[in-house]
Formats: structure tokens, C-alpha cells, sequence
């Protein structure tokens, strides 16, 4: 079975967590493709016509991995996060490399003093994986 990570409210749902968790407790059965936030949304719940093509996209990339290849996917899963001063570093087991013609993006989310969270993104350009 192939599930994404559902999730419209932008609070820490605990159903978007059972869903990354439940196919890393059996990945023979289950595989969490992954979350759906970072797709283009036309109003915050439901994906442009860009981002269902993208997230088709994705569902075919594990579809291919899984049943095609025979592999047990992992999800995009945080591995570690350490902090040196005002820099946390974030690592991340990333299931395959990007397909081609997609460019990475750097988020930088910072909080400012009032303690609200700010979020900037930017293209980086970064070497194939």
C-alpha cells in the first residue's frame, strides 16, 4: 500500500506521524511516500494542477522503486540535527535523487525576537546526490 502524509491544518498531526511511522514499521507492506506540504496549494488543502503532477510524479518514483525494482522505500526521514551557535544542521535519509531538471531549494526559517516564525526560500544551486 502507498500512503502520503495528509495534513491541511499546518499543526503537528498525529495522523501525518502514524503515517511516516507506519511504513517504517513494516516496509513490506506500507510505504509512505511522503509528505504533500511541499507541493504547490491553491488554497492551503488542495494542490495546484502542478503539485498533483508532481506528487503523481512521486507516487510513480515509489511505485517504480517498490514494486517495479523490488526495494523497501523509506520515506524522506530526518536522520540528525545538531546545533553550533545560531546554525542547526539538519541531515536527512533521502530515498532517491531528484529527477532530472529539478532544482534543489534551501528554506532558511528563522525566529524573530516576538518569537514568530519566518520562513524565506531561495534556488541553491547543489551537486547531484
Amino acid at each position: 500500500m502507498l500512503v502520503s502524509q495528509q495534513n491541511s491544518t499546518n499543526d503537528r498531526s498525529a495522523s501525518t506521524l502514524a503515517q511516516w511511522k507506519i511504513g517504517a514499521d513494516y516496509p513490506g507492506d506500507i510505504a509512505c511516500v511522503g509528505p504533500k506540504y511541499e507541493y504547490p496549494s491553491a488554497d492551503g488543502t488542495h494542490e495546484t494542477t502542478d503539485g498533483y503532477q508532481q506528487l503523481g510524479e512521486k507516487f510513480g518514483q515509489v511505485y517504480y522503486q517498490r514494486i517495479v525494482l523490488g526495494n523497501v522505500w523509506q520515506a524522506l526521514s530526518p536522520i540528525s540535527a545538531t546545533r553550533s551557535g545560531a546554525v542547526i544542521t539538519l541531515v536527512f535519509h533521502v530515498p532517491v535523487r531528484r529527477l532530472p531538471g529539478k532544482q534543489p531549494f534551501r528554506r532558511r526559517t528563522r525566529v524573530s525576537p516576538s518569537g514568530k516564525t519566518e520562513r524565506a526560500s531561495r534556488s541553491v544551486p547543489q551537486a547531484e546526490m
